[in-house]
C-alpha cells in the first residue's frame, strides 16, 4: 500500500506541474513578400526566387507566381526577367554597366510594385584559391576540411558568398555480369532479356560499376572582411568526413562566389 501511495503521489504532481504557457511575443504576421537572389552583372545566370512568410506550422513553401520582374537602370533601361517554376525568375547575360545604377522592380500578380534602391555595380573580385587540410584532431571529426580564398586589392568588396557543387566518383560494391534489358513485342508487351557477360575475359558493365555524384549546396556560406584592415578572406567551404563516400574515389568541388 505504501508503494501505491508513492506512485500516486509522484503522479500527481507531475499532473499539478502542467501549466499553460501564453506567450508574452504575438505571432508576426504573415504573407510578406520574401525576395532572395543575387543579380550578376555579367555573364551568367540570374535568379530572383519570390516566395511569402507563413506560419510555423505550415511546412511548404508558398512561391509567388505570376509577377513581373525586371531590372531597371538609372539610364532608363530595363531587363526583364523570365518566369519559371516555383517562383523563380531568371535572367543570362545581363552584362550591366559598371558606370550605372540599377535596381529591382517587382509588380505582384495582385498590382502591388516593390523597387529596391538604386545600388552601383560591384566587380567581384576572383577566388584566389581552393584549399584544403586534412583533419585528425580529437576537436573536430576527422575527414577533410576545403576552404576559400579571396581578396579586394581595393578594398571595396568586404562582404561575400559562395556557392559550390561536389562531384564524386563511386563504385559499386561488386561487378555485375547480367543486365536486364527492357524491350518490346510486336503485341506492345514487354518484354526482359539477359545480357550475360564472360567471367574468362573479365567483361562487365562499365556504366553498372563506375558512378558519379552531384549535390548542390543548401547553407549559407557568407563570410566579411569588414573588420579587418585588408579586404582578404579565408573561409571554410565544405567539410567531408573521413568515412564518407565521396572521397572513397575521385573528389572535386566546383565553387562560384
Amino acid at each position: 500500500m505504501r508503494t501505491l501511495f508513492i506512485y500516486l503521489f509522484i503522479l500527481f504532481a507531475v499532473i499539478a506541474c502542467k501549466e499553460i504557457y501564453e506567450s508574452p511575443v504575438k505571432a508576426a504576421a504573415t504573407g510578406y513578400l520574401v525576395v532572395e537572389g543575387v543579380i550578376n552583372s555579367g555573364p551568367g545566370a540570374t535568379t530572383i526566387t519570390l516566395s511569402r512568410t507563413t506560419s510555423l506550422d505550415n511546412r511548404t513553401i508558398q512561391y509567388e507566381t505570376g509577377a513581373a520582374v525586371s531590372i531597371e537602370g538609372e539610364d532608363n533601361t530595363t531587363r526583364v526577367l523570365n518566369s519559371s517554376s516555383e517562383g523563380r525568375y531568371d535572367g543570362v547575360d545581363l552584362n550591366l554597366n559598371n558606370a550605372t545604377k540599377y535596381r529591382l522592380k517587382i509588380r505582384t500578380s495582385d498590382a502591388k510594385e516593390y523597387v529596391s534602391d538604386f545600388t552601383a555595380v560591384r566587380n567581384n573580385p576572383p577566388i584566389d584559391s581552393i584549399s584544403w587540410k586534412r583533419e585528425n584532431s580529437g576537436i573536430q571529426e576527422n575527414g577533410v576540411q576545403f576552404y576559400v580564398s579571396t581578396h579586394d586589392p581595393q578594398n571595396n568588396t568586404r562582404y561575400y558568398q559562395w556557392e559550390y557543387v561536389e562531384t564524386w566518383e563511386y563504385h559499386a560494391v561488386y561487378q555485375s555480369r547480367v543486365k536486364y534489358q527492357i524491350g518490346s513485342l510486336p503485341s506492345g508487351e514487354k518484354r526482359y532479356k539477359a545480357v550475360y557477360y564472360s567471367t574468362r575475359q573479365n567483361e562487365y558493365d562499365s556504366s553498372l560499376y563506375y558512378c558519379w555524384q552531384n549535390f548542390a549546396s543548401t547553407n549559407l556560406n557568407i563570410g566579411s572582411s569588414a573588420k579587418l584592415s585588408n579586404d582578404q578572406i579565408t573561409q571554410q567551404l565544405v567539410f567531408v568526413p573521413k568515412a564518407s563516400e565521396k572521397i572513397s574515389v575521385l573528389y572535386s568541388v566546383n565553387v562560384r562566389q
